[in-house]
């Protein structure tokens, strides 16, 4: 008889580890999923801009319009105001953005993505390279 617990409590651990392991695989997909979503809703949005703007100016819009669900779940609440004003403003400048707009957009990408790197997992230094992306952006965008 003491078999016929064991075996029982076995069963029933088993269960829950499966259990835990099927809501964990349920929240990362609608976790991918809501992401997803927002990403693609960006690129329609940066499509719908970007109608006769330079091929030079595309690639770094769109890839700041990708960055966007990222950059508002990185910054703090005090920060995105300004996120918001420059997002706004690009969609609404996009065609008119030139050749060396998208140099410059693509440097503040570049310098971005390095302080990123040397960042690590500090936070604060992530939370500053965004508020810089930002600002490096809105200048070039403030230019028309």
């Amino acid at each position: 008889m003491a078999e016929e617990k064991k075996s029982s409590v076995l069963k029933w651990i088993l269960i829950g580890c499966g259990g835990i392991v099927l809501a964990g695989l349920l929240v990362m997909g609608g976790c991918v999923w809501f992401v997803k979503g927002k990403v693609d809703d960006a690129k329609l949005s940066v499509d719908k801009a970007m109608k006769g703007a330079t091929a030079e100016a595309r690639g770094p819009v769109v890839a700041l319009s990708v960055m966007k669900p990222f950059m508002g779940m990185m910054l703090a609440a005090a920060d995105k105001p300004a996120m918001d004003k420059m997002y706004a403003d690009m969609e609404a400048k996009a065609s008119k953005l030139d050749p060396q707009d998208g140099k410059d957009l693509k440097a503040a990408m570049d310098a971005y993505n390095e302080s990123n790197r040397g960042a690590g997992a500090d936070q604060a230094a992530r939370q500053a390279a965004a508020r810089k992306l930002i600002s490096d952006a809105q200048a070039v965008l403030d230019r028309h």
